[in-house]
């Protein structure tokens, strides 16, 4: 926690850099929600110091003002630095990971695809973007997975689109028992089979 303390303040420089504004409308969704469907962080609590001043009770970082989530637009808060973590690694955070929790469900369909997918819903650190921006690789598709994908294809339309259940049994043992090697969900598909069959025998 102190590590990400540091980065987040040496993000915020010299001249007291502040995050786009969306990003921290996104923060301050997830810490706040929206008052319909997405209700307010679990995590968060009330300033004890300051009346109507709220901060993160699960991050460690303590009730003071340079903590505090809901400032004035012309003070700078902590949800203002360009880099910054949640320890729930909800949207707009530096940390940002999808799935796992149903609040972060709800405001990942309320944003849409365009939003989630940018930088504004997981801020890169300044030092760090230089590297961040070397391109990675694609990636290849599972051999396995495309001759499974072509293969129920061709069953499907030999049966009108109706395959019988033992056909596609048939297809998903040959392609995720027999081909070991595949990608990450056919590697456990396959090994959660071969489990079931040793226990059977």
């Amino acid at each position: 926690m102190v590590a990400s303390y540091l980065k987040a303040k040496w993000s915020k420089g010299m001249t007291s850099k502040k995050t786009d504004v969306t990003t921290k409308d996104l923060r301050l969704l997830s810490c706040f929600g929206d008052g319909e469907n997405i209700p307010v962080c679990p995590g968060l609590r009330a300033s004890k110091e300051q009346r109507g001043k709220f901060f993160c009770g699960e991050c460690g970082c303590g009730d003071r003002r340079a903590t505090w989530l809901n400032m004035d637009d012309e003070e700078y808060g902590k949800l203002d630095h360009p880099y910054l973590n949640c320890p729930r690694k909800m949207p707009g955070f530096s940390n940002y990971e999808t799935g796992g929790d149903s609040r972060k469900t709800l405001i990942e369909i309320k944003i849409g695809d365009d939003v989630m997918r940018s930088e504004l819903a997981k801020p890169v650190h300044p030092n760090l973007k230089e590297k961040e921006q070397t391109p990675e690789e694609p990636k290849k598709p599972c051999p396995a997975c495309q001759n499974k994908k072509k293969k129920l294809k061709e069953l499907s339309a030999q049966h009108d689109g109706a395959v019988p259940q033992d056909e596609i049994q048939r297809v998903n043992e040959e392609f995720e028992i027999e081909k070991k090697g595949g990608c990450v969900r056919c590697e456990q598909r396959r090994k959660q089979l071969e489990r079931i069959r040793n226990n059977q025998e």
